[in-house]
């Protein structure tokens, strides 16, 4: 064969058969692609769905053994800031700050995903709380708004992402500036 096929989705309802009818057709040889860990891959929808299913259930567990979060201060405020890995120095100081200022708040760094029962807990018990990173799209938020309960409306965004070491007076001033800014916008965007 001067083009040969090097790859072919077969969608069919009875695999064996079809690969039977085409290489007695047109002498095509099959190879079904092993994933391992989670079987051969399929596109037949209730075996697809089994599969993520499996998935999700794994995934579930799975938030049963990620270490539960840090959490500080719990001054049951009403107001709490949220961060993961490096930005927590830098919020530990800011918490200080704040609190300098009568501003008190409670603090938790998540430190494993899929979250922790607690971490959903943790947000429910304030009205406000302040999700800090050291990036551009609101990674962190948005994971907490995908995987809990928690209404977005009460995430705010405190972002940082322009090379530099995240430092507590920036954390400080945004939480600041969104608590004394009567128009803060409901997605949470500072």
């Amino acid at each position: 064969m001067a083009n040969p096929f090097t790859y072919l989705e077969l969608h069919s309802t009875d695999p064996a058969k079809a690969k039977r009818f085409y290489s007695e057709l047109f002498g095509w040889q099959t190879k079904d692609t092993d994933v391992p860990g989670f079987g051969t891959y399929t596109e037949i929808p209730e075996e697809y769905q089994e599969v993520l299913d499996r998935l999700a259930r794994k995934h579930s567990a799975a938030a049963s053994a990620v270490p539960a979060p840090e959490i500080h201060n719990l001054r049951s405020s009403g107001i709490a800031i949220v961060a993961i890995g490096s930005c927590d120095p830098a919020v530990r100081e800011a918490v200080d700050l704040l609190a300098q200022t009568g501003i008190e708040t409670d603090y938790m760094r998540i430190r494993g995903f899929p979250f922790h029962k607690s971490v959903e807990e943790f947000l429910y018990a304030h009205e406000l709380t302040f999700v800090v990173e050291q990036n551009r799209d609101s990674q962190l938020r948005s994971l907490l708004t995908l995987e809990t309960c928690v209404p977005k409306t009460r995430l705010r965004s405190v972002l940082s992402y322009g090379g530099f070491p995240l430092s507590a007076r920036q954390v400080a001033d945004a939480v600041v500036r969104q608590l004394s800014d009567a128009t803060v916008l409901a997605d949470g965007a500072t």
